[in-house]
């Protein structure tokens, strides 16, 4: 993603980009070490489009193709963890998306070119994260009026 969007002159607007996919390396090195080892077959269909994905930018230099089909692939590889929360509606930190919807927002105000290739990106993760955050506050607010069953 960063390297799509500093090609297509996003400038300092992509940093968030790369801090992002930075701390996402982190993560999964930690995770192969710590995590689960539970590999779903869903795991490789987004793998594999998101070497897909980089096939269209660097082969067949279609960047707009190629960020398409990350922003997709990214917002289908949400969906585990928005299941999860809707059972489980304490298992996620509602600060972290609201600071999340926050921090992409002001990545799109920080764009020095606005394309689909620059802009893409930061807002399909900017209304995801303001979704998922409204979805924890709802789903939150159901479970506590519903009375205990003893």
């Amino acid at each position: 993603m960063y390297g799509l969007q500093v090609q297509a002159g996003a400038g300092s607007g992509a940093w968030i980009t790369l801090a992002i996919t930075i701390v996402s390396l982190g993560v999964f090195i930690w995770s192969l070490k710590n995590g689960s080892k539970l590999i779903r077959p869903t795991d490789f269909l987004f793998l594999g489009l998101a070497i897909l994905a980089l096939i269209f930018w660097l082969y067949a230099k279609q960047p707009v193709i190629s960020i398409i089909l990350l922003s997709t692939t990214e917002m289908l590889g949400f969906i585990p963890t928005v299941r999860k929360t809707w059972h489980q509606p304490h298992s996620e930190t509602l600060s972290f998306y609201l600071i999340t919807t926050f921090r992409h927002a002001l990545g799109i105000g920080a764009l020095s070119k606005y394309t689909i290739v620059t802009w893409l990106y930061p807002l399909t993760w900017t209304i995801a994260n303001l979704l998922f955050a409204v979805l924890l506050i709802i789903r939150r607010s159901s479970i506590k009026r519903k009375p205990e069953v003893q």
